[in-house]
């Protein structure tokens, strides 16, 4: 065998040994999946639970956002609708 050869045998060996790798990783194990969620969900209710008013203040800060985006989009594009009548009377 030659040099070239070496190498290509090598890089074949490589690439096999990288797409097994990939194999191994990619699967997910599903309980493992489910007993992360049902973690975070135990942690994350009881945290909701200790600081409600953390939570709500929190939700109502993002709704408050929310609404005033709503209601400044609805006025930027009815604006011009507006002046238009106002131009009429």
């Amino acid at each position: 065998m030659g040099a070239f050869e070496n190498q290509r045998v090598r890089e074949v060996h490589e690439a096999d040994f990288i797409k097994n790798e990939l194999d191994e990783h990619a699967e997910i194990n599903f309980q493992t999946l489910l007993a992360r969620i049902q973690f975070f969900m135990v942690h994350s209710f009881k945290d909701i639970a200790r600081r409600k008013l953390l939570y709500v203040i929190a939700f109502g800060a993002v709704f408050v956002c929310i609404l005033s985006n709503l209601l400044i989009d609805v006025v930027i594009k009815k604006g011009s609708l507006i002046f238009v009548k106002m131009s009429e009377e």
